[in-house]
């Protein structure tokens, strides 16, 4: 018996080097914490580790209701009058708090995920406040900016403009810090901020600088860093900071939905192994049948060549069958052999050198063969080719794969160093190219924006102009960007494509 689940709290920190040492049965870590900026996800993910959020709703739900009332508080000034004597001589009907009256109010938003969705929804309950707010102009919420009444800004021209300015975002490397004095000395004198977010978030030594200048009206923060701060530590002092340990989910409430989950998850966690690879095999079945079909609808096949696969737990490989149309291959269909050698050439020492790819798709659509016959290869050009930037290795064709002896020069090709490595895709020089995931889903949507991504360099280059390539900074930055949990290749599509896969033609 090996351990299925591991829950954590955000107390317990999970780099790299730890995740490495867990045992290999693990198959999911649970968090209960509002963010996850204390685990390596990109180790988990490459040890094939499902990392989940206890509670999620329920922090969520929470969060935004206590932004709410500190939103609130703060237009009102209502912090700075905490503690202040009731005059003596009774009310003092010339003295009223210098604050902003809600549906007056510039509140300003830095991120605009679940729980600032969340608070913004709340938000429009009660006024139509101006809601402005400062997210990575790649990931826009366009649909919610027109539902909600949001502006989209700078973040300076949230900082500059706000009179509430709330980070609401996950703490990464860009973000860390991100709130200091300079920043600070960008709002208004009359502003507040109020930090939900990771304490990191906020450089401390500039808040405390700025706070001490007056700055700013307020500063509310549920979280610092470090945190507790040392005893003594001068922001604590200040009556223009009010510091507050992790209220906004610290409930007997939210408590008590994470604990539930994690019980429900360990559960699932157990259920899964009992079930074993009769319910692994049947999804990976069904994921390769869907992937056969949608290849067919785009036009991407070649007759019934071309092959895919993904490897099943116990080392066992599912691949494509051949003889069949793409659109032929059902769920029984998908072959633990075939009689395409290339096919188990190729796939095998794939795996047998990454065993963190768990999917492989290979095809040869006509964009990526003319790619793939070019002397310069792929060139990253577009907003879709930023799923590749600096991780596409390259091959040469060595004719028809047919000789078991090719085995460790493909094994060569998709473990050569890379500048964001390791890579997932193989473009094959005059032959078409592979995309690598730890899904099918992962797999078959980075193998549709490389056909894309060659079908647009195409298009440029046949213009006979000279192209102009993306600013290096703005494509690795958007290069992160398509691996953000939330919109990583197949997150966001696998649902719609299986959808489309199951339409019947009209």
């Amino acid at each position: 018996m090996g351990t299925d689940a591991l829950a954590i709290t955000i107390a317990d920190r999970l780099p790299a080097a730890a995740i490495e040492q867990l045992p290999s049965s693990v198959r999911s870590i649970i968090s209960l914490s509002a963010g996850l900026d204390h685990i390596d996800q990109a180790a988990a993910k490459a040890r094939g580790i499902l990392v989940q959020q206890a509670g999620r709703d329920a922090i969520v739900s929470s969060v935004a209701d206590f932004l709410i009332a500190t939103t609130i508080f703060s237009l009102r000034d209502a912090f700075n009058q905490v503690g202040v004597r009731f005059p003596e001589a009774g009310w003092d009907l010339s003295w009223n708090a210098a604050g902003v009256d809600l549906s007056e109010a510039t509140i300003g938003v830095i991120g605009m995920g679940k729980i600032a969705i969340a608070f913004i929804e709340r938000l429009r309950k009660l006024t139509h406040c101006r809601i402005i707010y400062s997210h990575d102009e790649t990931l826009r919420r366009g649909a919610d900016e027109s539902r909600l009444y949001l502006e989209y800004c700078t973040r300076d021209q949230v900082l500059a403009e706000a009179d509430v300015v709330i980070p609401i975002c996950a703490l990464t490397r860009e973000t860390t810090g991100m709130i200091g004095y300079e920043q600070l000395a960008k709002m208004k004198r009359t502003a507040c901020l109020i930090n939900a977010a990771r304490g990191k978030v906020v450089d401390t030594e500039g808040l405390t600088r700025a706070m001490q200048e007056g700055l700013i009206r307020h500063a509310f923060l549920d979280t610092t860093d470090p945190e507790p701060l040392p005893r003594g530590h001068a922001l604590a002092a200040l009556r223009n900071a009010t510091i507050t340990p992790h209220f906004a989910t610290n409930t007997t409430f939210v408590r008590q939905q994470l604990v539930e989950d994690v019980g429900k998850m360990v559960i699932t966690a157990f259920d899964h192994k009992a079930m074993g690879l009769e319910v692994e095999e049947k999804k990976l079945r069904k994921d390769l049948a869907v992937a056969h079909m949608i290849t067919r609808k785009y036009g991407m096949d070649e007759l019934v060549w071309n092959h895919m696969s993904a490897m099943l737990s116990d080392g066992a490989m599912l691949i494509t069958p051949g003889a069949l149309l793409f659109d032929e291959v059902r769920p029984e269909d998908i072959s633990k052999c075939t009689d395409n050698v290339t096919a188990e050439i190729i796939h095998a020492a794939v795996y047998k050198a990454r065993p963190d790819i768990r999917a492989v798709v290979h095809l040869h659509t006509p964009a990526s063969v003319a790619v793939s016959c070019l002397d310069q290869g792929f060139m990253c050009l577009a907003q879709e080719s930023a799923y590749f930037h600096g991780k596409v290795a390259h091959y040469d064709w060595q004719g028809i794969s047919d000789d078991v002896g090719e085995g460790p020069a493909l094994e060569a090709a998709v473990t050569q160093p890379l500048p964001n490595g390791p890579c997932n895709t193989l473009l094959m020089r005059n032959h078409g190219y592979c995309t690598f995931g730890r899904t099918v889903a992962e797999a078959w949507v980075l193998a549709f924006y490389f056909n894309k991504a060659c079908e647009t360099q195409l298009r440029v280059l046949a213009t006979g102009a000279k192209p102009r390539l993306p600013d290096p900074k703005v494509l690795a930055h958007a290069a992160r960007q398509s691996f953000l949990p939330e919109f990583a290749p197949g997150v966001q599509e696998w649902a719609a494509l299986e959808r489309l896969a199951a339409r019947k033609p009209c």
